[in-house]
């Protein structure tokens, strides 16, 4: 397993869920209504779920 494929296997599992913004450099995250800034770092805990 490498770095990419791990990193091909988490954007599968955001897709359509998370977005980066590398212009302002949050991540946003969809509300089911509209993207929404990640103020309270909702994405920190998903990357941690998925490397453990």
């Amino acid at each position: 397993m490498t770095e990419s494929t791990l990193a091909d296997i988490f954007a599968f599992r955001l897709k359509a869920k998370a977005v980066f913004c590398f212009d302002d450099k949050h991540w946003y995250l969809w509300n089911g209504e509209k993207w929404q800034t990640d103020k309270q770092k909702q994405m920190l805990l998903h990357i941690v779920e998925f490397v453990q």
